[in-house]
């Protein structure tokens, strides 16, 4: 059996689903974001741009309902300001969430995709901004991003050093989200020190994504959530 595969009989095993939720702030974020199965306009660009248009397809690493969780989520949290780490396609589909430039997304990626960069600039108002996470996040924590994701990392060494040098941005409000931690024993162990880490209160897994939350007021709880 490989290691995805009884990592997610794991997850089946210890999930739950809202009614076994009793955090407000966590069973909101399941009824009304989560289990939202109202259709969304944006979803046909979405679906597009995860492969069924020629035009705009491009090197997808997401399926369609998750990309279309991705975008919910996004949605829910009103972020104003959002940073990509490590960008694919995820950067096309945060920028749906948002109809004006009010919303600025830096995306930090060595070599961004010249596909993906078009993308952007034709179907989103939103700044496509090329950068380190280092530049994107000086050490005095001038720039506070309300909403960051860590998008397909290869090296679990990398990610925990890029949660630490991200941590400037940290505010009470952050939403950070990861992908594909159970992939690798590496990456589940990776994922187990950042939920024990002081500054971290809540964390949901979806066994596709894991969500950090760094809320003070709110008792230190990890949840393992059917999407």
């Amino acid at each position: 059996m490989t290691f995805p595969t009884l990592s997610y009989l794991q997850f089946l095993w210890h999930s739950k689903n809202e009614h076994a939720v009793h955090s407000p702030f966590v069973f909101s974020l399941l009824t009304k974001c989560f289990y939202d199965r109202k259709p969304k306009p944006a979803y046909s660009f979405l679906n597009a741009s995860l492969g069924e248009n020629e035009k705009l397809r491009f090197n997808s690493l997401l399926s369609q309902k998750n990309g279309q969780f991705l975008y919910r989520l996004h949605s829910y949290f009103e972020s104003k300001q959002t940073l990509v780490s490590e960008a694919t396609d995820t950067l096309a589909i945060l920028a749906l969430a948002t109809s004006s430039a009010t919303n600025k997304i830096k995306v930090i990626a060595a070599t961004p995709s010249a596909t993906l960069q078009e993308i952007v600039a034709a179907e989103s108002e939103l700044d496509f901004t090329a950068t380190s996470l280092e530049e994107a996040i000086p050490a005095s924590g001038n720039e506070l991003f309300d909403f960051i994701y860590f998008d397909n990392y290869s090296d679990s060494k990398k990610l925990l050093e890029d949660y630490i040098t991200a941590q400037p941005s940290i505010t009470n409000d952050s939403v950070w989200v990861f992908n594909n931690l159970h992939q690798n024993k590496d990456k589940k162990e990776t994922w187990e020190a950042i939920k024990q880490r002081a500054e971290v209160s809540v964390t949901v897994d979806t066994y596709h994504f894991q969500l950090v939350f760094f809320r003070r007021e709110q008792p230190k709880e990890h949840f393992i959530i059917r999407q």
